[in-house]
């Protein structure tokens, strides 16, 4: 896969089981459809098969304005389960975060003024992509392991490649 095909969800149809019941979840609430003006994408441990149990899904999205994706998503989402909206300043940028559960999922919209290709969470995802290319199956295996017992996906990757300082900015530079 080359970084373009993460961008349709449809790639998931034909992944691991907890891939295709990700897209079927996604698919059913027609999540990248009706957020489309926002630019969605999928980020996270599911689209590059480091989930584990638990893992939640990642909607990156695109606003020119805070306040109205604020109120768009919590117009179409403030009745589902466990539904929260907050705001955050994340490296200087101010950021909306949803989060409801659906269909066992715990889905999160991350919303900033950044596109969608440039928000960290991407980045990320793309390099530990890059790097389970390179390393192959016992990078993922020791990844999955650490996650397992606790480390965020980044911490998992530094440690499994002995990479130094912040992990979260370690990964991007790692080879």
């Amino acid at each position: 896969m080359k970084e373009e095909d993460f961008k349709n969800i449809d790639f998931l149809k034909t992944g691991n089981p907890l891939q295709v019941a990700a897209w079927e979840c996604l698919y059913s609430l027609n999540l990248f459809e009706i957020l489309k003006e926002f630019d969605p994408i999928l980020a996270g441990t599911i689209p590059i098969g480091l989930n584990i149990e638990g893992s939640d899904l990642d909607v990156l999205c695109c606003f020119k304005e805070a306040i109205f994706f604020r109120s768009v998503v919590e117009e179409l989402f403030f009745d589902k389960k466990d539904f929260t909206l907050k705001e955050k300043i994340l490296k200087e940028k101010r950021s909306i975060i949803a989060s409801f559960y659906e269909q066992g999922f715990k889905i999160e919209l991350f919303g900033q003024k950044t596109p969608t290709v440039e928000q960290m969470a991407w980045k990320h995802m793309i390099k530990e992509w890059e790097l389970l290319n390179k390393y192959g199956s016992e990078l993922k295996s020791m990844v999955i392991d650490l996650k397992h017992k606790g480390f965020s996906t980044e911490h998992a990757f530094a440690i499994a490649l002995d990479l130094h300082g912040d992990p979260y900015e370690a990964i991007l530079f790692a080879h």
